[in-house]
């Protein structure tokens, strides 16, 4: 007998010396029939798939409209928008498919789950359950690669033409609408299914984590997160701490080169802690920053500022700590005051028809003695 397999015999007989004098529970439990927890197991998929559905369905809206009407701060960096959401069979993964398929009736064509409120898909009047057909009278694939020729086909009728049509058979009914793309800021809005209250942008997209939806409450507390994220990307916040890393960098790099000279290795370790140091310069400045700029991009897309400081009270109630600490983010308690005082602002000029612009510093021109003497005799 091989000693691998002899030990296998000896756990085993192991195994069931311990099992035999294992306690049991004692409840006599109700029976489980196999096929009404396989029944559950398909009502808790589709309940998964309708909830996330409905979860991304409010990012995608608020993202939509927030970098629809800043498109302007974007630049160059814009994109053709049409605010509708599609997939087929063979988009789902395959854990969740068949529970798909039953529930939204899919097969290999692409199937519209929503269409953004106020959004081109919206106007051209597309509605849920509507299957693509054709794009410009062109075929819309199937299968696979649909959704990236969809994608193409979208792009080519977008350059040749400002409004083409897009058919779709509804209730066994083929129906043609004209649609005009909308034009936005292309940065795309992804949502990560995790419960951590956050988000993030890495000057390409930006990314809500979904526990983010459990803490804000409304819709306009939502486009305030994606316009501040958005307002770190405008504002060239990535580019603006890469520039302070590199200056905070040199100067450490010159203190290891002066310890070289004098015959001490210091490894680099300076200009590494310079670096970083120089990373997390004006970190907390950035936020406060793209907090208030984001306010007038949150304004800007139609949403209310009035209550939406609330957020930070209730992301102080996920983590206490950061009410009173700042690390590289302000405090939870000024970040409300903050909002609170640019909500007024906005309020202000609102009242006084000014434009919503975020206010500037002022650069103070530096003056001659002659100048500064003219303007003490006024």
């Amino acid at each position: 007998m091989r000693v691998s397999t002899a030990i296998r015999i000896s756990s085993l007989a192991i195994a069931l010396v311990i099992l035999g004098g294992c306690a049991t529970p004692d409840s006599a439990l109700p029976g489980m029939q196999g096929t009404a927890v396989t029944a559950e197991a398909k009502h808790q998929q589709k309940f998964t798939l309708v909830r996330r559905l409905r979860d991304l369905q409010r990012v995608q809206t608020a993202g939509y409209h927030v970098l629809r009407a800043n498109r302007l701060e974007c630049g160059q960096n814009v994109a053709r928008s049409y605010g509708f959401y599609v997939v087929n069979a063979d988009t789902i993964p395959k854990a969740l498919r068949p529970s798909a398929v039953e529930l939204w009736h899919l097969d290999h064509r692409l199937v519209l789950l929503y269409a953004i409120s106020g959004s081109a898909a919206d106007k051209a009047g597309l509605r849920a359950g509507d299957k693509l057909i054709q794009v410009g009278g062109q075929a819309v694939p199937t299968g696979r690669g649909a959704l990236q020729g969809l994608g193409a086909l979208l792009k080519q009728n977008a350059k040749q033409n400002r409004r083409f049509s897009i058919s779709v058979l509804r209730d066994n009914q083929q129906k043609t609408v004209q649609i005009t793309p909308d034009v936005k800021c292309n940065y795309p809005i992804v949502m990560a299914y995790n419960n951590a209250a956050g988000a993030h942008t890495d000057g390409k997209r930006i990314v809500i984590q979904r526990g983010l939806l459990r803490v804000a409450e409304s819709d306009d507390q939502l486009a305030l997160v994606i316009g501040h994220e958005l307002a770190h990307i405008t504002k060239g916040h990535f580019g603006k701490k890469k520039q302070n890393a590199m200056m905070a960098g040199a100067g450490g790099l010159a203190v290891d080169i002066g310890l070289a000279l004098l015959g001490v290795n210091s490894g680099g370790a300076f200009t590494k802690q310079m670096t970083n140091v120089g990373a997390g310069a004006f970190s907390q400045e950035f936020e406060k920053e793209a907090d208030y700029v984001g306010m007038y991009y949150t304004a800007l897309a139609g949403y209310r500022t009035d209550s939406v400081g609330d957020l930070w009270r209730r992301m102080a109630d996920e983590d206490p700590k950061q009410i009173t600490y700042s690390g590289s983010h302000p405090t939870h308690s000024e970040r409300f005051i903050l909002i609170d005082k640019t909500h007024k602002e906005i309020q202000a000029k609102k009242q006084q028809n000014l434009p919503l612009t975020p206010n500037k510093k002022s650069k103070r021109i530096a003056q001659t003695p002659a100048q500064m003497a003219d303007d003490t005799s006024q």
